[in-house]
């Protein structure tokens, strides 16, 4: 069924007026002065990007609507909103683990509020639910998608790009340039780095697939009554390399506010978890004789997972070109450049010297 549009240009600095007007168009028998609203802060739990709304007209949480307000127009040149609403309806009719859409409006969408709780990076690895979301993955990347839905992610654009963003010599405030120039390397070795592990996943020569590429922890709301876990925020999928959705996932394990890169997962851990992920892979992409998963297979993909983990750590690095031009973003990205740096340093020849078996 079609999602309906309305054309409603809605306020973010004030925006309930407009909101009761979007959802009179779709929910006629809520009484719009009984509409209750609870607007998230933008904070890495809730919406590093846009305006998060909750409505009711009662505290029952079934009937409750999500209402999300695009913000952020410096940063919305590299996410895919235009595919945004196709791809979450999309999965949501053929998996179910997407939100269901309500409607759309001129600068957001609506979707049925999901019961459960945003998960964290203890929450996420927890043997039961790291299995379902390897499979939930796994299903994503096996969708056969239509030629119009075949849009390259802007974020995978980027992220086999040298220097995409820049890389500043100095930056503009006293306070951030004191740090910058301590903790952060000069711009030509993150240019020289950038492009040896570039180079080096180019050589895997990969196959692209639909993909989430923002598979963080809160980007995730598991109900832990029933089990169910739904992927949202769905603004950067497109089509990626099929290694680089997994590598992003389990660089997020750390987190994003205060990032702790112990806890990327050991050895051990993603041999199990890529083991579950190709089990649903190849069962929905491969004819019978094929469906078997080798152990070569996995350690293959563990070879490729992590060789784009190495390239999510440098780049984090070269984000720091954002620091000026983004006065608004609620994340330190010094402060992630720092810590990525010097995980990169740690890591960057092991990762390198794999070999693929």
């Amino acid at each position: 069924m079609k999602v309906p549009h309305v054309e409603i240009l809605v306020n973010e600095a004030d925006p309930e007026n407009d909101i009761k007007n979007v959802i009179a168009a779709f929910k006629p028998e809520w009484k719009t002065e009984e509409i209750q609203f609870k607007t998230s802060k933008k904070e890495a739990t809730a919406g590093l990007l846009n305006t998060m709304i909750k409505c009711y007209t009662h505290p029952k949480p079934l009937d409750a609507i999500m209402i999300r307000v695009y913000g952020s127009p410096k940063i919305a040149e590299y996410l895919n909103r235009i595919n945004e609403v196709k791809n979450i309806k999309l999965i949501h009719d053929l998996y179910g683990f997407a939100p269901q859409l309500l409607a759309t409006f001129t600068n957001g969408f609506c979707y049925k509020y999901i019961c459960g709780e945003i998960m964290t990076r203890e929450t996420v690895r927890l043997p039961k639910n790291a299995k379902i979301i390897a499979k939930q993955l796994a299903l994503l990347h096996s969708t056969k998608i239509e030629e119009d839905f075949q849009l390259p992610s802007i974020i995978n654009k980027y992220l086999l790009s040298v220097l995409p963003f820049g890389y500043p010599e100095s930056l503009k405030k006293p306070e951030d340039d004191v740090r910058f120039q301590k903790y952060l390397p000069k711009k030509a070795f993150v240019e020289v780095e950038c492009k040896r592990v570039i180079d080096r996943v180019k050589e895997f020569n990969l196959e692209t697939v639909l993909s989430h590429n923002d598979m963080r922890s809160e980007n995730i709301v598991w109900n832990k009554e029933t089990g169910l876990i739904t992927f949202v925020d769905w603004e950067c999928a497109g089509t990626s390399p099929l290694p680089a959705d997994i590598a992003y996932h389990f660089w997020r394990y750390s987190g994003i506010e205060d990032m702790d890169l112990s806890m990327y997962p050991d050895k051990d851990f993603q041999m199990e978890w890529l083991r579950t992920y190709l089990e649903t892979y190849y069962s929905q992409t491969k004819s019978d004789e094929n469906k078997n998963v080798s152990d070569i297979d996995v350690e293959r993909l563990y070879v490729q997972v992590n060789t784009y983990y190495l390239l999510n750590l440098i780049q984090g690095v070269a984000s720091v070109g954002f620091t000026d031009d983004m006065d608004d973003f609620p994340l330190d990205l010094i402060e992630i450049g720092r810590k990525s740096y010097i995980e990169y340093l740690k890591l960057r020849d092991s990762i390198l010297s794999l070999k693929m078996p």
